[in-house]
């Protein structure tokens, strides 16, 4: 255990003193030890008188501080009559601690786990704020073991690429649904499999801040990143049945337009605009879509159309061209690895 003399008072740190004394009171000193360990720090090696006088404490307990301090092992005595004390290394004591408090962790991590019988999948556990939802998805992408299938808009996923490249470096099977225009951009890895949400990656509604993932078969998480970000994670098997088959039938969607997109377009029109006249609810999103309107920036210069609700019926909408006469969309070729192995080409160039 090394012990440094130093005769002359430290200079300060970039850490404030207030700041310093409440990081020491956060790792378990109290506040006569933090004060003490600071002033001791400052010039040492140094009697119990003099640290009381530097540190303003009352003499009588800086004796019996710096005792507290010598069991913690983070101060020790160098000289006797009178006793003088020095701070243990800091880099060497904190380290110390650093290692002795996550191994304790870890033990009692473990024995929390052996002593919870609780079966998980009766819970939906719900996160709230930026910090708990991006930190509770990267952990389900982190321990992911064969499979991740993830839905979301382009802006979003992409700050989770790293981590899926991971996961798919270590033989996951990831499949990506975007919402966006770029298919390839997506494609991190080669053994990404990236479709284009309906064929087309359109970006609407609430779509544009919401994240679907689900992982194994066995867990799921839906996140909203609105004004204030928040999910739902659970291992229930009945929802995670239901967002694998949501997502199964993205990607039936994106096949199948790609194959007919043009005759989809002919009976249903784009976007399949006669089916969610026809089904969607008006009310469908509409707290999302507020959330997401209080944190887009206004322009008032910019002034706005009234729009129809989500899914009214639009009576004084004019009669078009049958679809049938419009010229067929050239397909984009992206290259994606499909669930069974086959390269394919999902995504498309939009309307010229």
């Amino acid at each position: 255990m090394k012990i440094r003399i130093n005769q002359q008072p430290s200079s300060r740190s970039s850490l404030a003193e207030d700041d310093l004394k409440k990081s020491l009171q956060g790792l378990g000193f109290t506040d006569h030890e933090a004060r003490a360990y600071i002033a001791l720090n400052d010039a040492f090696p140094a009697t119990a008188y003099e640290v009381a006088q530097r540190s303003g404490l009352p003499r009588a307990n800086a004796y019996s501080v710096l005792a507290a301090l010598a069991s913690k092992g983070a101060v020790q005595e160098v000289m006797r009559d009178p006793v003088k004390y020095a701070p243990v290394n800091p880099a060497e004591y904190f380290d110390r601690r650093a290692r002795q408090t996550s191994e304790l962790c870890n033990q009692v991590s473990d024995a929390m786990k052996a002593r919870t019988h609780a079966d998980e999948k009766h819970f939906v556990w719900a996160y709230r704020g930026q910090g708990q939802v991006d930190a509770r998805l990267r952990e389900l992408i982190d321990e992911a073991g064969a499979s991740i299938w993830i839905k979301g808009p382009q802006s979003l996923l992409a700050t989770y690429l790293t981590g899926l490249t991971a996961a798919a470096d270590r033989g996951v099977k990831v499949i990506l649904i975007v919402f966006g225009d770029d298919a390839a951009a997506m494609r991190a890895h080669p053994d990404f499999t990236v479709f284009l949400h309906e064929g087309r990656g359109t970006n609407r509604g609430a779509s544009k801040v919401v994240i679907t993932a689900t992982s194994d078969s066995s867990n799921f998480m839906i996140a909203a990143f609105t004004e204030e970000p928040e999910a739902s994670y659970g291992k229930n098997p009945s929802i995670v049945y239901v967002v694998e088959t949501m997502i199964l039938h993205e990607i039936y969607l994106a096949e199948m337009y790609e194959e007919m997109g043009p005759l989809l377009d002919e009976k249903f029109e784009e976007h399949f605009a006669k089916l969610r006249r026809k089904y969607r609810p008006p009310q469908m999103g509409l707290t999302m879509l507020r959330d997401i309107a209080r944190t887009q920036p206004t322009q008032p210069t910019q002034p706005t159309q009234p729009t129809e609700p989500v899914g009214a019926a639009r009576k004084h909408e004019t009669k078009k061209a049958p679809l049938a006469k419009r010229a067929p969309r050239a397909a984009k070729s992206v290259e994606t690895s499909s669930p069974g192995g086959r390269a394919k080409s999902t995504a498309r160039s939009p309307k010229a």
